[in-house]
């Protein structure tokens, strides 16, 4: 049996990131563990699709809504 994911996008949540902005975000971290300060998110497109994305924070652009 399949059942449907219940993901939501995170509320007033935007990222800009290599020429794309990214606004249905259902995933965000942020890890220091080595030193190196990451970030991966994940950006639900549709019920069939998304974007993980893992870069350093220096990369990406929080847009307020």
């Amino acid at each position: 049996m399949m059942e449907n994911s219940k993901e939501t996008p995170i509320e007033n949540l935007k990222i800009k990131y290599d020429g794309n902005t990214y606004d249905k975000i259902v995933y965000f971290s942020i890890s220091n563990w080595d030193g190196n300060e990451r970030v991966s998110f994940t950006n639900k497109t549709d019920n069939n699709s998304s974007t993980n994305v893992n870069c350093r924070f220096s990369e990406i652009e929080i847009i307020k809504k």
